[in-house]
């Protein structure tokens, strides 16, 4: 929406696209991007079992990020 440049347009997208997915599995969007800038950084490699740990529908997952309320 207020993206100066098209690399700032794209990432814009990939990180509401991100925090909505959340949103849609019952996730705390904060938690989860919170996760996956955690983890991401810290993986040795990103291999197709590295990342499907990363799925906002994976029971680990969703047992850290889940929405609670006070």
């Amino acid at each position: 929406m207020h993206s100066y440049s098209l690399e700032g347009a794209r990432t814009s997208g990939v990180i509401f696209s991100i925090y909505r997915t959340a949103v849609a599995n019952g996730l705390d969007p904060i938690r989860y991007i919170e996760f996956l800038f955690d983890r991401v950084p810290n993986m040795a490699t990103l291999s197709d079992e590295g990342s499907d740990a990363l799925f906002p529908w994976q029971l680990d997952v969703q047992a850290l990020c889940t929405i609670t309320y006070k």
